[in-house]
């Protein structure tokens, strides 16, 4: 098995693994999120140019040595790949900043704003989320000139919209972001990185200091980098960071119909030809997944070290008792909505229309993924 081997960030110095054709890729992540971190890999490795070399980083803290020997080992099936771990522990604990963390906003998150620093040797570097699927080489994506941008990005439509349409967000945005509703702001899943620009300009102090200014918790590590980085970002293709339900054939939304048709001619173009699908919301390896994409999840997750405990996971979530028991929840649910559907006030009406939907695609998406935990097995 390949050693453990664990380099330590604010310690160790970190070289490209490659003299040429070099591809560097970081993850920020922790032990929850390494099964479908090791499925992006997956995809990106077999969506590769033979030309190049990809160069693979892993941030994280409290994943277990045995797990990065395995993880470490089974990367060794390319040989066009390198894949080494990076502890940020002691950056973390040294940088004084009390990192703000809820339920879906691990420290895990904050990792990537340290890039500038911790990869000192690096001048350009690709970060991406856990929960993404390459569908083409990303070495494209990295060949992308930044014209003097700090950062390549691609556009959040849905927050866009919501801030078009939400004066309490426009305000939320001016007063504290100092954005304006008309400004440009990005999803930051998928980041191209030009490190030396944000050197020079001192981008990540920058970044850092966002946190104790901003008071909505929800998105704050998008908030952050959207305030910090306004002006210095160059908006790409969106096809690099394509939102899994611009995929579907069908809105998930039965009150959002519109929104969604309109998106979809919108990015008619990305959905195409898909670089990176990334699954912003409902997750492909949940049951409550409401979209038709979570095939190209699996493809890649079946190909990584910890498939098996994914499966597992799946078959208990899946098990028929555990499913019949959802099923009459859902259906007591929708009843209750129907319900209150009838005696409810106009304004209510497209709130309660969303949840009956909502919960006919639960059923519907479950039933799916019996049929792929059958085909699993």
């Amino acid at each position: 098995m390949a050693s453990a081997e664990i380099l330590i960030a604010g310690k160790d110095e970190f070289l490209p693994a490659f003299d040429g054709h070099n591809i560097p890729v970081f993850f920020g992540c922790d032990d929850r999120y390494l099964p479908h971190c090791l499925a992006a890999i997956a995809s990106i490795a077999e969506c590769a140019s033979p030309e190049d070399r990809y160069d693979f980083w892993i941030v994280q803290s409290g994943i277990a040595e045995v797990r990065i020997a395995a993880v470490r080992e089974w990367a060794g099936r390319w040989p066009n790949v390198s894949l080494r771990f990076m502890d940020m522990t002691a950056m973390i604990a040294s940088s004084g900043i009390d990192f703000i963390t809820t339920r879906d906003l691990s420290i895990a998150t904050y990792y990537r704003i340290f890039a500038p620093q911790v990869f000192s040797r690096y001048d350009k570097m690709l970060y991406l989320d856990c929960d993404v699927i390459a569908m083409d080489d990303v070495g494209k994506l990295f060949r992308e000139e930044l014209c003097g941008c700090a950062v390549g990005v691609c556009h959040d439509p849905i927050m866009e919209d919501i801030v078009r349409k939400n004066p309490s967000v426009a305000s939320y945005w001016r007063e504290q972001l100092h954005l304006e509703s008309g400004d440009p702001y990005f999803n930051s899943g998928m980041i191209l990185m030009d490190l030396q620009t944000m050197r020079d300009n001192d981008l990540q102090r920058a970044i850092l200091d966002k946190i104790g200014s901003i008071t909505e918790k929800s998105l704050l590590d998008q908030d952050m980098l959207n305030s910090a980085l306004k002006g210095k970002a160059r908006y790409l293709d969106s096809r690099w960071n394509l939102f899994d339900f611009l995929l579907d054939e069908t809105p998930r939304m039965a009150s959002a119909r519109d929104i969604y048709l309109q998106l979809f001619e919108q990015f008619a173009e990305a959905r195409k030809r898909p670089g990176i699908v990334h699954f912003v919301q409902h997750k492909p390896w949940k049951t409550d997944y409401l979209g038709s994409n979570a095939g190209r999840y699996w493809k890649y997750a079946a190909m990584t070290p910890l498939y098996d405990e994914l499966r597992k996971k799946l078959n208990a979530e899946c098990s028929c008792a555990r499913i019949a028991g959802k099923n009459i929840l859902w259906s007591l649910q929708s009843l209750n909505y129907r319900l209150r559907l009838l005696c409810c006030g106009a304004n209510k009406k497209e709130k309660y229309r969303d949840r009956i939907y909502n919960l006919k695609m639960l059923k519907k998406n479950t039933l799916r993924h019996m049929r792929a935990v059958k085909s699993l097995r």
